[in-house]
């Protein structure tokens, strides 16, 4: 009994004031806003932003450098580059000797389709900006600067 009552009281405290569940609520929210806009072109919000950083980088990336810039887990950056490859967005631009390691690039057809996301994109980031407000990225970079 005292087992359930302790962690009665966490929890409590939890719901009333953990970061991490509220960061992931938003993040959740935001993220169907902006996959919900990308769907009809095939995309998620994690892939075109792969796509977005392979387009401005001048030399293939690897998976794990890919991770790094976005702050994702390497596993799901290569399970996303996995899905962008099969549609022939993504090409292994570079490849070890021992064809473990490879590098990736955006193709014309991954270019176009970013390009072609744009509206949709710009549909969804106008959504989120009206909800949070103009201030908005500049908060979650400081944020992101102060926790990183």
């Amino acid at each position: 009994m005292q087992q359930k009552s302790e962690a009665r009281g966490f929890a409590d405290e939890m719901r009333q004031t953990c970061l991490g569940t509220r960061v992931g609520r938003l993040h959740r929210v935001v993220a169907r806003r902006f996959d919900g806009a990308l769907r009809p072109l095939g995309l998620t919000m994690p892939q075109m932003e792969i796509l977005a950083s392979l387009v401005l980088h001048d030399a293939p990336v690897r998976p794990s450098e890919l991770a790094e810039i976005l702050l994702a887990e390497r596993s799901t950056v290569s399970r996303n580059l996995a899905a962008l490859r099969g549609r022939g967005w993504v090409e292994a631009a570079e490849v070890s000797p021992t064809g473990r390691s490879m590098a990736f690039a955006a193709t014309p057809d991954g270019a176009r389709v970013l390009t072609s996301a744009h509206a949709a994109w710009v549909e969804a980031q106008a959504s989120v900006m009206r909800s949070l407000g103009p201030e908005a990225p500049a908060t979650i970079d400081t944020w992101l600067g102060e926790l990183v």
